[in-house]
Parts: C-alpha cells; structure tokens; sequence
C-alpha cells in the first residue's frame, strides 16, 4: 500500500494530471467560445494565420517549423496557444539574462587561458570555432582515456571521488536507485561530512520517475548542496524545453569525466533493460578540467548566484605535455549557436578517409543528412554503429526512414546485436574525435544543454578506433532490404517524421 500511495501522491501523476487538465480547459474554452460567434471564429483564424506568419519568419530550423504549422493546422484553435507555451524555443527573459550574467561573470577566466602554439591543421579551424563561440579553449598538457564500456568508466569515476581532497561537482541528467548511486551517494555524503565542498546537481525532468526516495534531504543532512535543474511545474513556461543533458563529474579541478553515462544501473550493466548496454566516456587528468568546472558553475550559478572565488576551484597539479590537445566544450540552447552539430558536421566535411560515429537516436536535420551523405560520396567510409534493440520503438521505426536514405548514399551502417548502444562518439582518419553527451536528434542539437570534448590525443583516438572496429565485430550490417516497408508503416512513419522536432 505505501508503495501504491508513493506512486499516486508523487510529483509524476499529479503534474501529468494538472498538465492535461489545464489543456483540456484551454481547448474547451475556446471551442465554446467560437461556437457562440462567427466573429470569433474569424479572430481565431485570424491568429492563426498571425502565428503561421511569426513561425515563418522565425530563424527557427525548417523541420521545427514545419511541424508546428502543422500542429495549428490541426488545432487552429488550440495550436497557436501550444506553440507559445510548448513549442517557442526562446526561453523566458529572465532565465536568459541570468545564464548570461552566470557566463559574463566565468568568461574573462575562459579568455585568460593561453592559446594553444600550433594546433594541427584538421583541428584548427573547429578549435578557434569553439573558442569564440563556446566560449572554451583547447589545453595541452592534458592526459585524456578513452573508456569503452560503462562499467569501466564507473570504477574510475569511484576512484576518483574516493580520493578526493577539497571538492566534488556532480552533474547528471538522470539519477536512479540502484547499486550505481547507493555507492556513489555513499561515498558523496561521507565527503561532505568530512569537510568537502561536494555539490550536485541534477535535471528536474529526467530525474521524475527515477529519483531515489528522500535524494534531496538524505544529501543534504550530510551537507551536500542539490540543485534541481529546470523542475517540472505544472503551469507549463516557455524554458521548460531546455533541459540539462550534461553528465559530469570533476574531482578537486584536475579530474574530470563525461561521456555517455548516467547515475542508473543500467549504464554499467547491473540490471539488463535492452540487452547489453554499450556506453563509452573519457577521463581527463589536467588543465583542460578547469574548462569543465567553469561549466559546471555556470549552471550552478544561475540558481545559486555567488561571488565566491573561482579560482579556488583551479587545479592545483601540473602535468607534462601530452600527446594531444585537448577541448572540452559546452552547448547551449540559449545562443542561438548549434555549436555541437557544427563541430559534428566539421569533422563530417573535412574527412578524408573514415569517420565512424557510434549514437543512439538517429533523428538528424537535413543539414546533417547532407554531411553524412556528401562524405559517403565523395569516397569517404562512413560508418554508423546503431542499437540492435532500441530503447523506443516510435525512434527506431522513425530512424529507419533516414537509414534508407543514407544506405542509398553509400553510408555502413551496423546493428549492434547484444543490445543497445548509448554512446554518443565520433572519430576520424586516425587524427579527431569527440565524445560527449550529444545524440543525433532535434532535442540534443538543439533545445538541451550538453556536453563534449574534442581531442586529437593520439592514444585516444586510437582507443576509440579500436573500439569501433571491436564493436563492429558485434553488428550486422543493415541493407535496404532489412528495413521495414509498407503502406502503414511508411505513412506512420512520414508522421513521426514530421512531428520529430516535438519528441
């Protein structure tokens, strides 16, 4: 009964429910009120069209566009009140003004950093890119591993809290009860009653259904700081689109870690929910990880404003000079800059052999279907690692509508047969790559706040390669003959399709 009572009364239903009730007032309201005037049916049509004009005229991407003139086309009632509350991706006023003080204030810490003295000739362009507009510079000096697997990322990550000496950043999409966080949350607390400045943070959507029971208060009585990222409030506002997909952790400024793993036991292969869960990550020993604190702080910042000394967050050791540079970089949906598809398509248009990219959700926009195909063509071997058992049937029945197009074009693209691939990493022609939290849909391109770090460190690169060409021994490479095909299927699937700059 407790656990019947914990559902029912949780935030989740209760904000599903105040959510459909406030649309279905709205709906109910204004299908009565123009069935009461012909003049206000006029003023809704009128609206509409208003709204068609402002989507339009918007710099918004053209599948985004084209999915909510269809939506009011729909709902000439109702669509236009939806895209304003739903589908405008300019966040609220405030939260923009704050985020952008948070960076104003961490910038000049950015632009002291010394430029890198020759970065080689494939990175350089994109590097300067992400300076300028990231705003996050490249390091040498830095020591990055590659992770092939969760569960290896995870005892690393272990090591590293446990020996930790003045602080903690945690930063997560998801949290889960589980083994993974039971550990971690152990030795978390236990730093912080010691005397460490240990803070977490964590995304108020993707945390709803899996957040542990008392996470907060049980952090907090041991004298961790939590923040909850962008939580769900029922009156639904324009910022909630913007989620914070990031997953980082920094240990005392000269450790950090990112990739594709979240807090549940699923990423390292405790619990089984889609097969075997194939996940990837990088650890970084060096000055680079002072890129990846300021990021932290920026969102940490924007809910707690403080004028505390960054510095004191620096890393404190030196290192020797690597065998690559080293770019961590953040993305923001509040700039307007789709700074992770840019760096995805640069790597796409300037290579010269292979890229092989491993990702999970394969939902892209036009422009990076053209990068994928282009590069195919003109003779370079692109290779896509995708999941052999998906996590959603509606994404895989909709990826296999763009699989076509890229298989047409000369694309590989391989199914992972033990289960379901999470990594979200790209490299090529022995000499780039990148590996962070993006995934090749509309949300992650566009709409979340992500994470990712661009690195031409040779033992690295060469690592992820391997990894590439171990997976593939795994896979079963798709053909056109392979994918689903049918009057229904196709016609679900132009919906899908149309509607997937919504999901």
């Amino acid at each position: 009964m407790s656990m019947f009572r914990r559902i029912i009364f949780s935030k989740v239903p209760i904000t599903v429910l105040l959510i459909i009730l406030q649309v279905v007032w709205f709906f109910a309201f204004f299908t009565k009120l123009s069935a009461h005037a012909a003049w206000i049916q006029g003023l809704f049509t009128l609206l509409g069209l208003l709204m068609y004009l402002f989507i339009i005229s918007s710099d918004e991407n053209p599948s985004y566009q084209i999915a909510w003139i269809t939506v009011i086309a729909v709902l000439p009632i109702l669509g236009g009140f939806l895209y304003l509350i739903l589908g405008n991706k300019r966040p609220a006023k405030r939260m923009k003004r704050a985020m952008q003080r948070s960076m104003d204030e961490l910038r000049p810490h950015l632009d002291q950093v010394p430029p890198v003295t020759a970065p080689p000739s494939r990175m350089a362009g994109v590097s300067a890119y992400i300076r300028h507009y990231g705003p996050y510079p490249a390091y040498e000096g830095t020591d990055l591993d590659y992770f092939s697997s969760g569960e290896d990322l995870f005892e690393e990550m272990m090591t590293a809290i446990e020996r930790a000496e003045r602080f903690i950043f945690f930063e997560y999409f998801i949290v889960s009860e589980g083994e993974m966080y039971r550990r971690m949350a152990e030795v978390l607390t236990a730093k912080a009653r010691a005397g460490l400045d240990v803070r977490v943070m964590y995304d108020g959507f993707g945390c709803i259904t899996t957040i542990p029971r008392h996470f907060e208060r049980d952090l907090k009585a041991a004298g961790v700081q939590v923040v909850s990222f962008n939580p769900l409030i029922p009156l639904a506002t324009l910022k909630m689109n913007h989620r914070d997909h990031r997953k980082l952790l920094i240990v005392d400024g000269h450790i950090g870690f990112t990739g594709g793993i979240n807090i549940a036991d699923e990423y390292i292969n405790r619990i089984s929910r889609f097969g075997y869960w194939k996940d990837t990550g990088v650890r970084l020993s060096g000055p680079a990880v002072w890129s990846m604190t300021l990021m932290f702080l920026h969102l940490w910042h924007y809910y707690r404003p403080s004028d505390e000394d960054v510095h004191l967050f620096a890393p404190t050791t030196s290192h020797e000079a690597s065998d690559g540079l080293v770019q961590p970089f953040s993305d923001t949906p509040l700039d307007g800059e789709a700074l992770a598809k840019n760096i995805y398509m640069d790597i796409l248009w300037r290579a010269e052999k292979y890229v092989t990219i491993m990702n999970p959700y394969w939902v892209p926009d036009n422009e990076m279907m053209k990068a994928l195909t282009m590069a195919a063509k003109r003779g370079v071997q692109v290779t896509i690692i995708v999941p052999g058992i998906n996590d959603s049937k509606s994404v895989a029945l909709l990826a296999e509508g763009y699989y076509k197009k890229l298989l047409e074009a000369g694309v590989h693209i391989h199914a992972f047969t033990p289960g379901f691939v999470h990594a979200k990493s790209m490299v090529s022609d022995d000499c780039i790559a990148v590996v962070g939290t993006v995934n090749m849909d509309f949300r992650s391109l566009y709409l979340h706040f992500e994470d990712g770090v661009l690195f031409t460190s040779e033992s690295a690169v060469a690592a992820l390669k391997r990894d590439g060409e171990e997976t593939l021994k795994q896979c079963r490479p798709l053909k056109i003959s392979d994918l689903r095909q049918g009057v229904v299927l196709n016609l679900i699937r132009a919906m899908l399709r149309i509607f997937s700059p919504l999901l």
